[in-house]
């Protein structure tokens, strides 16, 4: 219901897509070449979020 584009009661929802294809983003060898470790932010382990309602109550 929240997030149907016709809802009355619609909600902003952001997704980041990352690529799986030959090649592309998501793969170690392409982001490996670009930068070394040092350079590399310290990484998030990713939440998947299972109650879009509560995480959004969390986020303000």
């Amino acid at each position: 219901e929240i997030v149907h584009h016709k809802s009355t009661t619609r909600r902003k929802l952001a997704v980041h897509v990352v690529s799986t294809a030959a090649g592309g983003a998501g793969h170690e060898e392409s982001t490996a070449a670009k930068s070394s470790p040092e350079d590399r932010p310290e990484e998030i382990p990713p939440t998947k979020i299972t109650d879009v309602v509560a995480f959004k109550a969390s986020q303000s």
